[in-house]
């Protein structure tokens, strides 16, 4: 028993070690900076996806370590405390990560939402202003309904993009960040409202044409 004892404390020094190794790399990738747009956020995803991985490869060694403590005849509580530790550890490094996956997932959606929808604004803008001079011809007056018409479209047609953008944005401030990128989510958060403000005015244009 003194040997398996021996083992056991060997094994847990070392799956200790490495475990406090992920719980280190895990809080530098959850402090990075939040990425601006879809290539950083691809690269962080890619970042995230590889240490879960790497995380889930010490399961197996987790495992064995449960074996090794079977085989103790003389279970301390001292022992049993090593183990249910690393178990905890893993455990609570697999749920963080997890919780930092559905953070990026909803940035994502932001994100898009941010880079879709201001392409269209921007067009919508553009069309808007060319539509400033009300023409005298009832053939005229028909041709700028028919174009008004259409952009009314293009507003009804995007609309639930602009929603699914806020809706994304609102989940990732009810989630929650770290402090210490607390300043990103706020330039996010003002980034969409910026849209939303000319998304605002695009629509009261339009019902006062």
């Amino acid at each position: 028993s003194k040997q398996a004892s021996r083992i056991f404390t060997e094994e847990c020094i070392i799956l200790k070690t490495r475990l406090e190794e992920m719980a280190r790399e895990l809080d530098h990738i959850i402090l990075s900076p939040l990425p601006r747009d879809l290539d950083s956020l691809e690269h962080s995803v890619q970042i995230l996806e590889d240490y879960r991985r790497r995380l889930n490869l010490l399961e197996p060694d987790l495992n064995h370590l449960q074996e090794t403590f079977r085989t103790i005849t003389l279970k301390t509580p001292q022992l049993k405390k090593s183990l249910d530790s690393l178990k905890d550890l893993w455990k609570e490094l697999n749920t963080q990560a997890g919780l930092h996956a559905d953070r990026l997932k909803l940035l994502e959606g932001a994100l898009a939402g941010l880079e879709e929808n201001e392409q269209v604004i921007s067009e919508l803008e553009g069309r808007l202003s060319r539509h400033i001079e009300m023409p005298s011809s009832a053939e005229g007056l028909h041709d700028v309904f028919k174009q008004l018409s259409s952009l009314q479209e293009i507003i009804t047609q995007q609309q639930p993009q602009m929603d699914k953008m806020n809706d994304q944005a609102d989940q990732l401030g009810r989630m929650g960040v770290p402090t210490k990128v607390l300043s990103d989510l706020k330039r996010l958060h003002a980034n969409v409202e910026r849209l939303n403000t000319r998304w605002n005015n695009i629509c009261v244009q339009l019902a006062e044409r």
